[in-house]
């Protein structure tokens, strides 16, 4: 078993933010710049995802981000995992950079401690990935990877052909960490006008975002 240093692990993670696809149900918009409580999802995103690693990107979009660095999707429309390829690889070009946590833009409400939870369980278990749970299912793009598993994923993506995150985590043996004991689901997204305006009722109530 390795100790768990929240410091230490923190300074060895890289962070990246998935802009996704167009909103379609949401009149095709750039979600990660619609607005709730005053602020941009990718705001609210990125306030509480940064405090948890040393480095924070985002993947795919204009180079205009609030100031994150841009990683590019060079394989657009090929689906998620290829995203995520393209994310480690660049992730494990970083400097002392041994772990990727990720996240999509549009989960605005993210534990503050999802990092320091999913590093916890990676540190007691061998595997090569952690994936937060809440109300029973998994949020595949909500991890934490070892960099170490590069090669499977290339493998996957490569020469299988692979598409699915959660092809990835079944590889790899993903552990899962519950979170949410509430009312409020933690990872709860913007997909539909019903979850935008819920998403703005929650952000108001929660307060205004401190920006960099």
């Amino acid at each position: 078993m390795t100790s768990y240093d929240g410091s230490s692990l923190q300074a060895q993670t890289v962070g990246v933010i998935f802009r996704g696809g167009q909103g379609r149900r949401l009149g095709g918009v750039d979600k990660g710049m619609l607005r709730v409580g005053g602020a941009t999802l990718l705001e609210r995103t990125a306030s509480r995802l940064a405090p948890q690693c040393a480095t924070l990107a985002i993947s795919g979009g204009p180079a205009e981000r609030g100031g994150l660095e841009v990683v590019p999707d060079d394989a657009p429309g090929e689906g998620p995992l290829r995203a995520l390829l393209g994310v480690m690889r660049w992730a494990a070009s970083q400097t002392g950079a041994r772990f990727l946590l990720t996240s999509p833009v549009d989960t605005p409400f993210l534990p503050l401690d999802l990092g320091r939870r999913l590093h916890g369980v990676l540190c007691d278990r061998p595997a090569g990935s952690a994936v937060a749970a809440s109300e029973g299912r998994l949020h595949h793009l909500n991890a934490l990877f070892a960099l170490s598993v590069l090669p499977l994923l290339e493998d996957l993506v490569e020469a299988k052909g692979e598409r699915r995150v959660g092809a990835l985590h079944a590889a790899l043996g993903s552990v899962p960490v519950p979170f949410g004991d509430g009312d409020s689901d933690p990872f709860m997204n913007v997909n539909t006008p019903e979850d935008l305006a819920r998403a703005e009722a929650r952000a108001r109530a929660a307060g205004p975002v401190v920006t960099s």
